[in-house]
């Protein structure tokens, strides 16, 4: 795929996202609802110091005390990856997010593996830590360029 038509693909889905966003936001929510309280969005090209380029795509966050979200990345070393994010913790423009899900790898078999990752206002910056069953680990690192990130911490509604 060239690098103009995944640009374009990333700057869409942002914009996408962006819309979706200000509108769920804007709505009045019930009595019983309160507005999310954090949320993270990560979308974009994260290249390794190799030369490697690896897509990423995260969405997470919480409402009503409830985490959740999804993590998805292509990397053409380990495979494409889609799963869950179970935990997100936001400090001082850092958010730490942990889940798992399957891992297709590139000879199209997968299995399952869990992951941690760190995304920072800042830089764009991006690690992920991916674990097998058998214990084995590959880390992403890098900056995400072109990449779109927010870290959002919201205030409840009273």
């Amino acid at each position: 795929m060239s690098k103009l038509v995944r640009v374009l693909l990333i700057f869409g889905s942002v914009i996408g996202l962006m819309a979706l966003a200000g509108t769920a936001l804007a709505q009045r929510l019930p009595r019983n609802q309160t507005q999310p309280l954090g949320g993270v969005i990560a979308i974009g090209e994260l290249t390794e110091p190799d030369g490697t380029i690896q897509t990423v795509d995260l969405r997470a966050g919480e409402r009503n005390n409830q985490q959740g979200g999804n993590l998805r990345f292509y990397c053409p070393k380990m495979g494409y990856y889609n799963g869950a994010v179970r935990s997100v913790s936001i400090r001082n423009g850092t958010a730490n997010l942990s889940g798992g899900g399957a891992l297709t790898k590139p000879d199209g078999s997968r299995e399952r593996v869990t992951f941690t990752m760190t995304v920072t206002l800042a830089d764009k910056h991006v690690t992920v830590n991916v674990q097998d069953k058998d214990g084995q680990t590959y880390t992403m690192d890098g900056n995400l360029n072109p990449g779109f990130v927010v870290i959002q911490v919201l205030s409840p509604v009273s």
